[in-house]
């Protein structure tokens, strides 16, 4: 699965929109966008923090990244 779809399924699973996501982590829409796109990543911290606010553990999102 990739970090694209497990943003979606999170957003669908909590009910947020992107704008949400936006303020939960202090960044520009235009990047969580791109994470819904799939044409952006986050940076190793953001991930982290993803990780630990929707309780996916952290070998899961990174598997989920392009390499």
């Amino acid at each position: 699965m990739t970090f694209s779809k497990i943003v979606q399924a999170v957003m669908r699973e909590y009910q947020l929109t992107p704008h949400d996501l936006h303020h939960r982590f202090a960044l520009p829409e235009e990047t969580v966008q791109g994470w819904i796109e799939g044409t952006a990543v986050p940076e190793r911290k953001t991930l982290e923090d993803f990780s630990a606010m929707f309780a996916i553990p952290i070998d899961v999102l990174e598997k989920s990244l392009p390499r």
